[in-house]
Order: structure tokens, then sequence, then C-alpha cells
């Protein structure tokens, strides 16, 4: 700092510093943005039945947050804000116990089903927020893209897809993974700010 002031540098420094602190923050997107995980034990089975979910999109690679003093906000890559979720969601769900997360505290839940039966069991939906208010929007469709449900085994991917209808992007959304009985089982918060 000595150095800097007696050069006669100091300012140049400083306004340096400030202009580096102004600079807004970019994250760009991946095709693959995994959301995050849930876990659950079943009573009185006490198995445990982990899910993760990741958003599948080639077309979130055109967009990146930008993260700045004021606020946050999703620009294409001409440089354009984004105002609106893509009109397609398409979500891969692994749900199983060949792994576990163990850093994760699970939800119990009284089921008298099997892991591997609630597994072949679950439905989905989305909800889409605005303040406290939400809608709730079916999935287009599911598909299990794993071992086929009529063969026992400990794991099942599925893949969801949601159509988004002029959805802002200020929405914050929640994925939720329901047992037949509708109680839900597992949830991922979704917002792109």
């Amino acid at each position: 700092m000595l150095l800097l002031l007696r050069r006669g540098l100091l300012p140049f420094a400083f306004a340096a510093l400030l202009l580096s602190a102004q600079q807004p923050s970019v994250q760009r997107f991946t095709e693959l943005e995994h959301l995050d995980n849930d876990t659950v034990k079943l009573q009185p089975a006490n198995e445990l039945l982990t899910f993760l979910a990741t958003w599948i999109s080639p077309e979130l690679t055109k967009y990146e947050r930008v993260l700045t003093p004021k606020g946050a906000y999703i620009r294409d890559a001409n440089g354009n804000r984004l105002t609106q979720y893509p009109e397609k969601m398409s979500l891969r769900i692994t749900i199983g116990n060949k792994t576990l997360l163990g850093d994760r505290q699970p939800l119990e839940l009284d089921s008298n089903m099997s892991a591997e039966e609630l597994a072949r069991n679950v439905h989905f939906r989305l909800k889409v927020y605005d303040g406290l208010e939400y809608r709730v929007v079916e999935p287009e469709s599911v598909k299990n893209i794993g071992v086929p449900k009529d063969i026992p085994y400990n794991e099942r991917i599925y893949m969801v897809d949601f159509a988004l209808k002029s959805v802002p992007i200020e929405r914050r959304l929640l994925i939720e993974v329901l047992d037949p009985l509708d109680q839900r089982v597992a949830r991922f918060s979704l917002s792109l700010l």
C-alpha cells in the first residue's frame, strides 16, 4: 500500500477495486442441472429410499444467471433478459437405495409399502408459486426409462415432462413426488433467479 502511495498509484488501485466490485457475476447453465436430493425412511420397514432430480434441457445452455448488486436476472446468448421459464421442462428422477446419502436426515414416512414398491408406484406434480399461492401443473408424460416396473429392482428412473405455459421467471417451482395416496414423499425446489 505504501509503495502504491509513493508512486501515486493509490487512487488507481482504489478505482480498480471499486470497478471490480461492481462487475456482475455470471453463471452459465448446463444441459443437465442437478436440482437436489431427498431421502425418506419407510416405517415400519426401516428402509431408506433416495430421490435424485435433474433438470434436462439443451435450451438451458443458451442462458446465464447474472448477479449484480441490484439483483439477479437471466439473459440469453444475445444479452436479452429472459422473462419466462422455457415452455417445456424435462426432469430425470432417480428413486432407489443404490445410492445412499449419509449426510441428510431422512424424512420418516409411515407406509405399508416396501421401498421397491413405493419406487414403482409414485406419481409427480409441479407447483408454480406466486408468493404463498400456487397452481398445480400435472405432467404431460411420465416414462420409466430404467428397469421395467414388473421386474423387482432397487432403483427406478423416470423421465417426467411438464408444459410450462407463460410462467414468469420470478416464480418459484416445486416438484413433488407423491405416493399412491397423494402423500408427498420427496420435493425439489427450483428457482432460476
